[in-house]
């Protein structure tokens, strides 16, 4: 019998820091680089005329390098876990194989990952 899990689920009592994971997401996440376009169209179509801009609340660089910090000094599991619910986004089934737990399993340490996080920062 399988056994839907919700990921995307965040407890009342850490949306705090969900918010902080989620911009040190995007201040982690590489961008495409231009050079990857051919020279010849590399102004074709410019964004600002053809697509809606994003807009999206700054990002505090600092607060960011300390939550990567101590991102890094989680345990093994639950840093992969956290890094994979909010950095890299794949299939849950694939990242709980890489970690080597269940889906359940999956979902429980990204829950103690962002209460871990939350002690930590708290105390820093």
């Amino acid at each position: 019998m399988i056994i839907a899990v919700d990921y995307s689920r965040v407890p009342e009592r850490q949306a705090e820091i969900h918010e902080r994971l989620e911009a040190w997401a995007r201040w982690v996440r590489v961008k495409p680089q231009a050079w990857m376009v051919q020279p010849m169209f590399r102004l074709y179509r410019s964004k600002p005329q053809w697509e809606m801009p994003e807009i999206q609340a700054p990002i505090n660089t600092l607060d960011a390098l300390t939550t990567e910090k101590q991102v890094a000094g989680l345990p093994d599991k639950h840093r992969k876990a956290i890094r994979w619910c909010y950095f890299w986004k794949t299939n849950p089934l694939q990242a709980a194989r890489a970690i080597g737990v269940s889906r359940e399993d999956l979902a429980r340490l990204v829950d103690d990952g962002r209460d871990m996080l939350k002690n930590r920062l708290q105390s820093s």
